[in-house]
Parts: C-alpha cells; structure tokens; sequence
C-alpha cells in the first residue's frame, strides 16, 4: 500500500499540530515517527516532530505530529518534504503512512 499523500503549512510564530486519523490498521503495539528534510534524498533532518499515538484499537487510531513553535522559528522559510512512518514494536515492522511538502511560510511578529 502506498503512502497517503497530504501537503502541510507550517507557520512560524506559532506552534504546529496535525491529528491524522487511521482506520485501516491497527495501531496497538506500534510507534510513530516523522520527519522534515529539504529533500527526500538529504541526510540533514531539519525537524523532528513530536508525535504520539491514541485510541490504538484493532480498527485504528490517531496520531498527533506536532513541532513547538520557537522550533519552526529556526527553519528558514520556504519548501520542504516530510513522511510519517509507523513500526510495529514486536515484529519490527515498518510503514510509511504518509507523505508530502511541507511549506514553511514567514513570520511577521517578532
């Protein structure tokens, strides 16, 4: 199955929070992890997000990516890529849940 394909806007200045909502698989026993390159194919990860799981039952569950606001501060603005992988802590088994651009649009307020 591939990647859902979802384009976030990130503001600076603020703090950033997005609940994605899974249906087609469980979530009990897996953990969640994204992050933020300029590139797909870059080594430098320029944000790591926060992310957490809730409500894991055998049909779904959701789960929150979050970045602190005076962490945005630090990113330029402008165009990056990001994804969202989920593993399964027991059988180490890794998938890629979601993918896309994530748009880093300036602050005014200092």
């Amino acid at each position: 199955m591939a990647a859902g394909i979802y384009n976030i806007e990130i503001d600076q200045g603020s703090d950033f929070e997005i609940s994605i909502a899974v249906a087609s698989q469980t979530l009990d026993g897996y953990t969640a992890k994204a992050e933020m390159r300029t590139t797909a194919a870059s080594d430098v990860v320029m944000a790591i997000f926060t992310t957490s799981i809730s409500n894991a039952s055998s049909s779904g569950g959701t789960i929150t990516m979050s970045l602190n606001g005076l962490d945005i501060d630090t990113l330029a603005a402008g165009a990056y890529v990001y994804d969202l992988i989920v593993t399964n802590e027991t059988t180490r088994k890794q998938v890629r849940l979601l993918q896309g651009s994530a748009t880093v649009i300036a602050g005014v307020t200092r």
